[in-house]
């Protein structure tokens, strides 16, 4: 049953299933077909798509509610040094599931460390891309996550949201884009998302450990 959706999310979603099926399809091919029947649960699917006019990329990401949860619950507790009691625990993981109340604010907050735009100086390698997250200072010049909304269809979750990409840090500079989503907690976990460009254009990119950054078609 799908929930109740602001009018962007309505929008967005009526966007998803118009382009679905052909990208599916065409990332089931690029990916090849055998590959993708064995691992059918371990590959997040999604769409992002260039509005010229409000400047910002629409996202919809397809995913499993309950991989969702464990990421986050996972990142909730990442970097707490002393042993919680089991009180201090389930306060801390308040939020991490799609039934709570707090979910879409503590999404949010995860999204932005697992799924943004990086400015980076033309002809970046995925070397400098690895260095450049490994310093203290990429979130400060890294997009911006604007929550609109989300939706359960059998028993997938869809995440709809938009990135407002981080100002070009130099004239020669161009856009990557890091989607680590669920690698860092599935096995072979591998993300497929379709880039549109001026509403006609598309660029498949995977997303898998290793291989969680690409450059960024310009829109």
């Amino acid at each position: 049953m799908i929930s109740q959706m602001p009018s962007r999310t309505h929008r967005m979603s009526v966007l998803l299933r118009a382009v679905w099926i052909a990208t599916f399809l065409s990332v089931g091919a690029w990916l090849g077909s055998a590959r993708a029947i064995a691992h059918p649960y371990h590959i997040c699917v999604g769409q992002m798509a260039w509005n010229a006019q409000s400047k910002v990329w629409e996202v919809s990401l397809r995913l499993h509610p309950q991989d969702l949860e464990r990421a986050m619950k996972q990142w909730r507790i990442s970097g707490v040094e002393k042993t919680l009691t089991d009180k201090e625990l389930v306060a801390l993981q308040k939020g991490c599931s799609v039934e709570d109340a707090e979910f879409e604010k503590v999404v949010v907050e995860f999204l932005q460390g697992e799924f943004f735009m990086l400015s980076m100086p033309k002809g970046a390698t995925p070397g400098q891309v690895r260095e450049r997250l490994g310093g203290k200072d990429f979130k400060a010049s890294a997009s911006r996550v604007e929550w609109v909304g989300k939706e359960t269809e059998k028993g997938w979750l869809w995440l709809h949201f938009e990135l407002v990409p981080p100002k070009l840090e130099a004239e020669n500079a161009e856009y990557w884009l890091v989607h680590k989503l669920l690698i860092d907690i599935i096995e072979k976990q591998e993300n497929s998302l379709s880039v549109q460009r001026n509403g006609k254009d598309k660029t498949a990119l995977l997303f898998k450990k290793g291989e969680t950054a690409h450059r960024l078609p310009p829109p």
